[in-house]
Protein backbone atom coordinates (compact mmCIF):
# COMPACT_ATOMS: atom_id res chain seq x y z
CA UNK A 1 0.00 0.00 0.00
CA UNK A 2 2.81 2.50 -0.56
CA UNK A 3 0.61 4.75 -2.83
CA UNK A 4 -1.67 4.81 0.26
CA UNK A 5 0.88 5.61 2.84
CA UNK A 6 1.34 9.18 0.75
CA UNK A 7 -1.84 10.75 1.66
CA UNK A 8 -1.43 10.22 5.78
CA UNK A 9 1.01 13.73 5.01
CA UNK A 10 -2.43 15.19 4.70
CA UNK A 11 -3.90 14.12 7.54
CA UNK A 12 -1.17 15.44 9.43
CA UNK A 13 0.77 12.27 9.75
CA UNK A 14 0.46 8.37 11.57
CA UNK A 15 1.97 10.29 14.46
CA UNK A 16 -0.62 13.15 14.90
CA UNK A 17 -3.40 10.67 13.94
CA UNK A 18 -2.44 8.27 16.60
CA UNK A 19 -2.46 11.48 19.29
CA UNK A 20 -5.93 12.41 17.94
CA UNK A 21 -7.13 9.36 18.79
CA UNK A 22 -5.79 9.03 22.01
CA UNK A 23 -7.39 12.74 22.46
CA UNK A 24 -11.35 11.50 20.62
CA UNK A 25 -13.82 8.66 20.42
CA UNK A 26 -13.31 6.14 17.93
CA UNK A 27 -14.55 5.63 15.05
CA UNK A 28 -14.12 9.35 13.92
CA UNK A 29 -13.96 10.84 10.32
CA UNK A 30 -11.46 13.27 9.55
CA UNK A 31 -11.03 15.12 6.09
CA UNK A 32 -8.12 17.20 4.92
CA UNK A 33 -9.39 20.66 3.31
CA UNK A 34 -6.34 21.13 0.78
CA UNK A 35 -7.24 17.69 -0.49
CA UNK A 36 -10.69 18.65 -1.26
CA UNK A 37 -9.53 22.00 -2.20
CA UNK A 38 -6.97 20.45 -5.12
CA UNK A 39 -9.85 18.12 -6.80
CA UNK A 40 -12.15 20.68 -7.16
CA UNK A 41 -9.88 23.19 -8.66
CA UNK A 42 -8.60 20.26 -11.21
CA UNK A 43 -12.37 19.89 -12.12
CA UNK A 44 -12.90 23.98 -12.31
CA UNK A 45 -9.75 24.86 -14.02
CA UNK A 46 -11.30 23.29 -17.34
CA UNK A 47 -14.46 25.28 -17.06
CA UNK A 48 -14.64 29.47 -17.16
CA UNK A 49 -17.69 30.76 -15.79
CA UNK A 50 -18.72 31.14 -19.54
CA UNK A 51 -17.06 27.65 -20.34
CA UNK A 52 -19.34 25.67 -17.93
CA UNK A 53 -19.64 24.72 -14.03
CA UNK A 54 -18.46 22.52 -11.81
CA UNK A 55 -21.65 21.33 -10.02
CA UNK A 56 -20.93 19.01 -6.72
CA UNK A 57 -22.75 16.28 -6.03
CA UNK A 58 -23.29 16.64 -2.70
CA UNK A 59 -25.24 13.23 -1.71
CA UNK A 60 -21.27 11.50 -1.90
CA UNK A 61 -20.59 14.33 1.17
CA UNK A 62 -23.47 16.89 2.64
CA UNK A 63 -21.01 18.21 5.41
CA UNK A 64 -21.98 22.47 5.37
CA UNK A 65 -18.15 23.09 6.28
CA UNK A 66 -16.82 21.55 3.38
CA UNK A 67 -19.90 22.80 1.32
CA UNK A 68 -18.85 26.33 2.43
CA UNK A 69 -15.13 25.64 1.92
CA UNK A 70 -16.42 24.84 -2.30
CA UNK A 71 -18.75 27.52 -2.34
CA UNK A 72 -16.04 30.20 -1.77
CA UNK A 73 -14.08 28.69 -4.93
CA UNK A 74 -17.19 29.33 -6.84
CA UNK A 75 -18.87 25.65 -6.66
CA UNK A 76 -22.39 24.79 -8.13
CA UNK A 77 -23.74 22.31 -6.49
CA UNK A 78 -25.83 18.83 -7.69
CA UNK A 79 -28.63 17.93 -5.48
CA UNK A 80 -31.06 14.71 -5.63
CA UNK A 81 -33.62 16.05 -2.32
CA UNK A 82 -34.87 19.23 -1.70
CA UNK A 83 -32.98 18.96 1.95
CA UNK A 84 -29.96 19.05 -0.11
CA UNK A 85 -30.86 21.88 -2.20
CA UNK A 86 -31.76 23.84 1.22
CA UNK A 87 -28.18 22.67 2.64
CA UNK A 88 -26.52 24.11 -0.18
CA UNK A 89 -27.96 27.83 -0.17
CA UNK A 90 -27.31 27.85 3.95
CA UNK A 91 -23.82 27.33 3.25
CA UNK A 92 -23.68 30.10 -0.08
CA UNK A 93 -24.17 28.44 -2.97
CA UNK A 94 -26.71 30.55 -5.01
CA UNK A 95 -30.13 28.82 -6.57
CA UNK A 96 -28.52 29.64 -10.03
CA UNK A 97 -25.67 27.46 -9.20
CA UNK A 98 -28.10 24.41 -8.05
CA UNK A 99 -29.13 21.48 -10.25
CA UNK A 100 -31.76 19.49 -8.97
CA UNK A 101 -31.74 15.51 -10.35
CA UNK A 102 -33.68 12.61 -8.95
CA UNK A 103 -35.84 10.39 -10.42
CA UNK A 104 -38.71 10.41 -7.85
CA UNK A 105 -38.74 14.20 -6.45
CA UNK A 106 -41.57 15.46 -4.85
CA UNK A 107 -44.42 17.31 -5.39
CA UNK A 108 -43.85 19.63 -2.45
CA UNK A 109 -40.06 19.56 -3.47
CA UNK A 110 -41.40 20.72 -7.73
CA UNK A 111 -42.64 23.61 -5.93
CA UNK A 112 -39.57 24.92 -3.79
CA UNK A 113 -37.13 24.06 -7.01
CA UNK A 114 -39.64 26.21 -9.11
CA UNK A 115 -40.13 28.94 -6.46
CA UNK A 116 -35.82 29.37 -5.41
CA UNK A 117 -34.73 29.42 -9.37
CA UNK A 118 -32.44 26.95 -10.07
CA UNK A 119 -29.89 26.66 -12.46
CA UNK A 120 -32.09 23.87 -13.87
CA UNK A 121 -34.38 21.09 -13.06
CA UNK A 122 -33.09 18.00 -14.31
CA UNK A 123 -36.35 16.11 -15.75
CA UNK A 124 -36.60 12.14 -15.09
CA UNK A 125 -39.31 11.52 -17.12
CA UNK A 126 -42.69 12.50 -18.63
CA UNK A 127 -45.02 12.18 -15.87
CA UNK A 128 -42.53 14.83 -13.77
CA UNK A 129 -42.45 16.85 -16.44
CA UNK A 130 -46.66 16.77 -16.92
CA UNK A 131 -46.61 17.92 -13.23
CA UNK A 132 -43.94 20.62 -13.45
CA UNK A 133 -46.11 21.88 -16.16
CA UNK A 134 -49.12 22.17 -14.19
CA UNK A 135 -47.15 23.50 -11.05
CA UNK A 136 -45.56 26.34 -13.17
CA UNK A 137 -49.42 27.08 -14.91
CA UNK A 138 -50.39 27.08 -11.26
CA UNK A 139 -47.96 29.80 -9.84
CA UNK A 140 -47.35 31.86 -13.09
CA UNK A 141 -43.76 30.94 -12.91
CA UNK A 142 -41.56 30.27 -15.20
CA UNK A 143 -38.70 27.25 -14.66
CA UNK A 144 -35.78 26.08 -16.08
CA UNK A 145 -35.17 22.32 -17.36
CA UNK A 146 -32.91 19.99 -18.69
CA UNK A 147 -33.51 16.24 -19.84
CA UNK A 148 -31.91 13.40 -18.49
CA UNK A 149 -30.90 10.76 -21.49
CA UNK A 150 -30.35 7.37 -21.16
CA UNK A 151 -27.85 6.50 -23.76
CA UNK A 152 -27.73 2.50 -22.66
CA UNK A 153 -24.27 2.80 -22.82
CA UNK A 154 -22.56 -0.01 -20.70
CA UNK A 155 -19.66 1.79 -18.43
CA UNK A 156 -18.28 -1.36 -16.65
CA UNK A 157 -18.84 -0.62 -13.33
CA UNK A 158 -20.48 -3.00 -10.83
CA UNK A 159 -23.92 -3.01 -11.62
CA UNK A 160 -25.73 -1.55 -8.52
CA UNK A 161 -23.24 1.82 -9.28
CA UNK A 162 -24.74 1.66 -13.07
CA UNK A 163 -26.76 4.26 -14.00
CA UNK A 164 -26.45 4.58 -17.96
CA UNK A 165 -28.25 1.51 -19.24
CA UNK A 166 -31.64 0.90 -19.74
CA UNK A 167 -32.22 -1.75 -17.36
CA UNK A 168 -31.77 1.49 -14.88
CA UNK A 169 -34.08 3.46 -13.45
CA UNK A 170 -32.95 7.00 -14.84
CA UNK A 171 -33.45 9.60 -17.53
CA UNK A 172 -34.97 8.70 -20.88
CA UNK A 173 -34.51 6.98 -24.26
CA UNK A 174 -33.27 9.48 -27.51
CA UNK A 175 -37.39 10.10 -28.57
CA UNK A 176 -38.44 10.85 -25.09
CA UNK A 177 -36.10 13.62 -24.81
CA UNK A 178 -36.46 14.92 -27.96
CA UNK A 179 -40.76 14.51 -27.93
CA UNK A 180 -40.30 16.40 -24.47
CA UNK A 181 -37.97 19.09 -25.44
CA UNK A 182 -40.45 20.15 -28.15
CA UNK A 183 -43.25 20.07 -25.82
CA UNK A 184 -41.54 22.79 -23.42
CA UNK A 185 -40.70 24.95 -26.67
CA UNK A 186 -44.60 25.11 -27.24
CA UNK A 187 -45.45 26.20 -22.82
CA UNK A 188 -44.93 29.58 -21.95
CA UNK A 189 -44.10 28.83 -18.65
CA UNK A 190 -41.01 26.04 -19.60
CA UNK A 191 -37.39 27.04 -20.50
CA UNK A 192 -35.74 24.35 -21.60
CA UNK A 193 -32.66 24.58 -20.89
CA UNK A 194 -29.71 21.20 -20.88
CA UNK A 195 -29.37 17.86 -21.76
CA UNK A 196 -27.79 15.57 -19.10
CA UNK A 197 -26.61 11.74 -18.58
CA UNK A 198 -25.25 10.38 -15.88
CA UNK A 199 -22.83 6.64 -16.40
CA UNK A 200 -22.68 5.35 -13.05
CA UNK A 201 -19.84 5.49 -10.71
CA UNK A 202 -16.34 4.58 -10.99
CA UNK A 203 -15.67 4.61 -14.43
CA UNK A 204 -11.91 4.74 -15.65
CA UNK A 205 -11.79 4.98 -18.87
CA UNK A 206 -12.96 7.67 -21.24
CA UNK A 207 -14.76 5.25 -24.08
CA UNK A 208 -18.20 5.10 -22.27
CA UNK A 209 -18.10 8.64 -22.02
CA UNK A 210 -17.47 9.21 -25.58
CA UNK A 211 -20.11 6.82 -26.59
CA UNK A 212 -23.04 9.34 -24.57
CA UNK A 213 -21.45 12.51 -25.64
CA UNK A 214 -21.39 11.37 -29.47
CA UNK A 215 -25.46 10.03 -28.80
CA UNK A 216 -25.63 13.57 -26.82
CA UNK A 217 -24.25 15.91 -29.78
CA UNK A 218 -26.59 14.34 -32.05
CA UNK A 219 -29.79 14.91 -29.72
CA UNK A 220 -28.60 19.02 -29.19
CA UNK A 221 -28.09 18.93 -33.26
CA UNK A 222 -31.25 17.82 -34.19
CA UNK A 223 -32.92 20.24 -31.38
CA UNK A 224 -30.97 23.09 -32.37
CA UNK A 225 -32.03 22.62 -36.77
CA UNK A 226 -35.85 22.92 -35.13
CA UNK A 227 -34.85 25.91 -33.76
CA UNK A 228 -34.83 25.37 -30.38
CA UNK A 229 -32.49 26.40 -27.54
CA UNK A 230 -29.45 24.35 -25.63
CA UNK A 231 -27.21 26.03 -23.45
CA UNK A 232 -25.43 23.44 -21.60
CA UNK A 233 -24.75 19.29 -21.78
CA UNK A 234 -24.46 18.30 -18.08
CA UNK A 235 -21.95 15.25 -18.46
CA UNK A 236 -22.55 13.75 -14.81
CA UNK A 237 -20.33 12.26 -12.45
CA UNK A 238 -16.45 12.87 -12.38
CA UNK A 239 -13.53 10.01 -12.80
CA UNK A 240 -13.42 7.02 -10.88
CA UNK A 241 -11.55 6.69 -7.34
CA UNK A 242 -8.35 4.89 -7.31
CA UNK A 243 -5.50 3.46 -5.19
CA UNK A 244 -3.28 6.52 -6.16
CA UNK A 245 -1.48 9.36 -5.33
CA UNK A 246 -2.87 12.75 -5.00
CA UNK A 247 -0.79 13.93 -7.69
CA UNK A 248 -1.95 10.65 -9.85
CA UNK A 249 -5.09 11.48 -9.02
CA UNK A 250 -5.58 14.99 -10.40
CA UNK A 251 -3.46 14.01 -13.24
CA UNK A 252 -6.87 11.70 -14.10
CA UNK A 253 -9.16 14.56 -13.30
CA UNK A 254 -7.55 17.00 -15.78
CA UNK A 255 -6.79 14.04 -18.56
CA UNK A 256 -10.83 13.52 -18.00
CA UNK A 257 -11.97 17.31 -18.30
CA UNK A 258 -9.43 17.99 -21.46
CA UNK A 259 -10.75 14.75 -23.12
CA UNK A 260 -14.66 16.51 -22.44
CA UNK A 261 -13.90 20.36 -23.24
CA UNK A 262 -12.10 18.87 -26.45
CA UNK A 263 -14.87 16.59 -27.78
CA UNK A 264 -17.10 19.90 -26.79
CA UNK A 265 -14.82 22.29 -28.72
CA UNK A 266 -16.52 24.60 -31.61
CA UNK A 267 -20.30 23.59 -30.71
CA UNK A 268 -20.53 26.58 -28.78
CA UNK A 269 -22.43 24.99 -25.34
CA UNK A 270 -21.42 24.88 -21.68
CA UNK A 271 -20.20 21.92 -19.99
CA UNK A 272 -21.43 21.01 -16.83
CA UNK A 273 -20.20 18.20 -14.49
CA UNK A 274 -21.13 16.70 -11.85
CA UNK A 275 -17.83 15.46 -9.51
CA UNK A 276 -18.56 13.83 -5.86
CA UNK A 277 -16.59 10.72 -5.14
CA UNK A 278 -13.38 12.28 -7.00
CA UNK A 279 -13.94 15.69 -5.35
CA UNK A 280 -14.49 14.15 -1.56
CA UNK A 281 -13.18 10.31 -1.96
CA UNK A 282 -9.70 10.24 -0.91
CA UNK A 283 -9.96 13.67 1.47
CA UNK A 284 -11.68 11.79 4.04
CA UNK A 285 -9.89 8.58 6.23
CA UNK A 286 -12.02 6.99 9.03
CA UNK A 287 -10.13 5.94 12.50
CA UNK A 288 -11.10 2.57 13.96
CA UNK A 289 -9.87 1.22 17.01
CA UNK A 290 -9.45 -2.77 17.53
CA UNK A 291 -11.68 -3.72 20.23
CA UNK A 292 -10.41 -8.03 20.04
CA UNK A 293 -9.13 -10.33 18.14
CA UNK A 294 -11.18 -13.59 17.80
CA UNK A 295 -9.09 -16.81 16.76
CA UNK A 296 -11.29 -19.94 15.71
CA UNK A 297 -10.18 -22.75 14.47
CA UNK A 298 -11.03 -21.85 11.19
CA UNK A 299 -9.51 -18.17 11.10
CA UNK A 300 -8.58 -14.89 12.59
CA UNK A 301 -11.35 -12.13 13.28
CA UNK A 302 -9.46 -8.24 14.17
CA UNK A 303 -13.24 -6.91 15.75
CA UNK A 304 -13.00 -2.65 15.11
CA UNK A 305 -15.16 -0.32 16.86
CA UNK A 306 -16.45 1.31 13.40
CA UNK A 307 -19.13 -0.61 12.09
CA UNK A 308 -21.44 -0.89 8.46
CA UNK A 309 -23.75 1.81 10.36
CA UNK A 310 -20.79 3.90 9.72
CA UNK A 311 -19.39 3.37 6.68
CA UNK A 312 -22.29 0.96 4.44
CA UNK A 313 -20.23 0.80 1.08
CA UNK A 314 -18.88 -2.86 1.33
CA UNK A 315 -22.02 -4.22 2.78
CA UNK A 316 -23.46 -2.33 0.59
CA UNK A 317 -21.80 -2.95 -2.98
CA UNK A 318 -18.62 -5.15 -1.85
CA UNK A 319 -16.78 -2.01 -2.27
CA UNK A 320 -12.59 -2.59 -1.13
CA UNK A 321 -11.77 -1.13 1.76
CA UNK A 322 -7.95 0.39 1.44
CA UNK A 323 -6.33 -0.26 4.91
CA UNK A 324 -3.31 2.05 6.79
CA UNK A 325 -1.71 0.63 10.39
CA UNK A 326 -0.92 3.50 12.45
CA UNK A 327 1.60 1.46 14.50
CA UNK A 328 5.14 -0.11 14.05
CA UNK A 329 4.61 -3.92 13.82
CA UNK A 330 6.20 -5.76 10.61
CA UNK A 331 4.38 -8.68 10.97
CA UNK A 332 1.59 -10.04 8.76
CA UNK A 333 -1.46 -12.45 9.24
CA UNK A 334 -4.74 -13.71 7.09
CA UNK A 335 -7.49 -12.58 8.80
CA UNK A 336 -10.91 -11.19 8.21
CA UNK A 337 -11.39 -7.23 9.32
CA UNK A 338 -14.95 -6.83 10.65
CA UNK A 339 -17.25 -4.20 12.87
CA UNK A 340 -19.63 -4.72 15.73
CA UNK A 341 -22.80 -4.97 14.31
CA UNK A 342 -25.03 -7.80 14.36
CA UNK A 343 -24.80 -8.47 10.97
CA UNK A 344 -22.75 -10.97 8.84
CA UNK A 345 -22.65 -8.18 6.01
CA UNK A 346 -20.71 -5.91 8.94
CA UNK A 347 -17.50 -7.11 7.04
CA UNK A 348 -14.66 -4.99 5.36
CA UNK A 349 -12.41 -6.99 4.20
CA UNK A 350 -12.46 -11.41 4.20
CA UNK A 351 -9.03 -13.08 3.92
CA UNK A 352 -6.94 -10.27 3.45
CA UNK A 353 -3.12 -10.26 4.28
CA UNK A 354 -2.69 -7.87 6.71
CA UNK A 355 -0.37 -6.24 9.94
CA UNK A 356 -0.75 -8.30 13.15
CA UNK A 357 -2.92 -5.92 14.96
CA UNK A 358 -3.69 -6.38 18.64
CA UNK A 359 -6.40 -4.88 21.20
CA UNK A 360 -6.40 -0.91 21.05
CA UNK A 361 -4.25 -0.63 17.70
CA UNK A 362 -5.52 2.13 15.49
CA UNK A 363 -6.55 1.99 11.25
CA UNK A 364 -7.21 4.25 9.25
CA UNK A 365 -9.74 3.41 6.45
CA UNK A 366 -8.79 5.26 3.51
CA UNK A 367 -10.89 6.98 0.56
CA UNK A 368 -13.55 6.88 2.89
CA UNK A 369 -14.64 10.99 2.27
CA UNK A 370 -17.36 9.84 0.00
CA UNK A 371 -20.48 8.39 0.55
CA UNK A 372 -18.94 7.67 3.98
CA UNK A 373 -20.80 9.54 6.52
CA UNK A 374 -23.85 10.77 4.33
CA UNK A 375 -24.62 7.21 4.17
CA UNK A 376 -24.34 6.02 7.83
CA UNK A 377 -27.24 5.65 9.89
CA UNK A 378 -28.19 4.70 13.77
CA UNK A 379 -28.52 1.17 13.01
CA UNK A 380 -28.50 -0.91 15.96
CA UNK A 381 -28.99 2.62 17.98
CA UNK A 382 -25.46 3.02 17.25
CA UNK A 383 -24.09 6.62 17.01
CA UNK A 384 -23.13 8.14 14.19
CA UNK A 385 -19.68 9.29 14.38
CA UNK A 386 -18.03 13.18 14.52
CA UNK A 387 -16.38 14.76 11.59
CA UNK A 388 -13.39 16.48 11.67
CA UNK A 389 -11.73 19.03 9.47
CA UNK A 390 -7.61 19.13 9.19
CA UNK A 391 -6.71 21.95 8.20
CA UNK A 392 -3.09 21.70 7.84
CA UNK A 393 -2.23 22.92 11.16
CA UNK A 394 -5.55 21.34 13.54
CA UNK A 395 -8.25 19.16 14.00
CA UNK A 396 -11.44 20.88 14.21
CA UNK A 397 -14.76 19.33 15.36
CA UNK A 398 -17.15 20.24 11.87
CA UNK A 399 -19.92 17.91 13.08
CA UNK A 400 -20.35 16.42 16.66
CA UNK A 401 -20.97 12.76 17.15
CA UNK A 402 -25.09 12.02 16.85
CA UNK A 403 -26.00 9.67 19.79
CA UNK A 404 -29.25 7.69 18.61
Amino acid sequence: MEKIKDLLSFFGGKEKLKEFARQHETPAYIYAKSIVEHNFLAYQKHLSENQGRVCVAIKANSNPELLKILAAHGAGVDVVSWAEAQRALDCGVPGQKIVFSGVGKRRSELERAIDAGLAAINVESQAEFELIQNLCKEKQKRVRLSFRLNPNVDANTHPKISTGMFENKFGMDHLQVEDLYKRSHQDPWIQAVGIHFHLGSQIFTQDPYDQALDQAFTLIDQLRKQSMIVEFLNVGGGIGLREQSIEEHIHAIEMHMKKIVDESHGKNIKIFVEPGRSIFGNAGILLTQVLYRKQTSHKTFVIVDAGMNDYMRPALYEAPVHLEYLGESKNHETMDLVGPVCESTDTFAKNITFTVCMQGDILAMMHVGAYGYSMSSHYNLRSRPAEFLWDGAQYRCIQEEILA
